[in-house]
């Protein structure tokens, strides 16, 4: 399921993630890339749960949005939320089951997009499956300074670790910020559960991948 952290600072903001990916047959990799620019906007992301799907990584999928037609990091998360519903739901059966079509993805950037003494924003589009509709539905979340989510040990004890962090990140300058990322995403992986699937399998593990703003 991976584990993340998007933290903003007083002079910079991220996100980061481990980067562990977990294969079909239940081997596993330690440097697979989960953080992402935006190509054409001040955006940067990182994604847990679902990696890819029809033939596209999360980030490849971000990339065919309108985003140089779109002015504030809301809009581009509503559209994404929409665009990941209709793509998500038609997924093949045989390359994705339905219960496992799940993903978090983070973006932070700047309200407007075009603007960089904006605020700085963390938008969170949360896709799950739904039984009753036989669709993925989807959610924007907004978050202030800071959001963690993945493996629910290792997103707790994120959460844990942000709430102990003295000074708080908001305080922090860009390379403080990036250690104490790093800092946050090994604890998560020292304590994240197995994976759902693959009983043995920690569901995070590998070194930090950071992506700053």
């Amino acid at each position: 399921m991976s584990v993340l952290v998007a933290l903003t600072g007083s002079d910079a903001s991220l996100v980061a993630t481990d980067s562990r990916r977990i294969g079909p047959d239940g081997t596993f990799r330690d440097d697979f890339r989960k953080t992402f620019r935006l190509s054409s906007a001040s955006i940067v992301g990182g994604h847990t749960g679902l990696l890819e799907f029809s033939g596209r990584s999360i980030p490849e999928w971000l990339e065919t949005l309108p985003l140089v037609s779109l002015t504030t990091l809301d809009d581009v998360a509503r559209q994404a939320k929409l665009m990941f519903e209709a793509e998500m739901s038609s997924i093949s059966a045989c390359e994705v089951a339905f219960q496992h079509r799940l993903s978090d993805v983070v973006l932070v950037g700047y309200y407007d997009l075009g603007r960089r003494r904006s605020p700085v924003l963390i938008r969170a589009i949360v896709m799950r499956p739904d039984t009753a509709s036989n669709r993925v539905l989807g959610e924007v979340r907004e978050f202030a300074g800071f959001c963690a989510t993945g493996d629910d040990d290792a997103k707790n004890a994120v959460l844990s670790g942000v709430s102990a962090m003295r000074p708080a990140p908001h305080a922090l300058p860009k390379k403080r910020l990036a250690v104490a990322a790093r800092n946050l995403i090994a604890l998560g992986v020292r304590s994240a559960g197995m994976s759902p699937n693959f009983p043995g399998v920690n569901s995070c593990g590998g070194p930090a991948s950071i992506v700053l703003l």
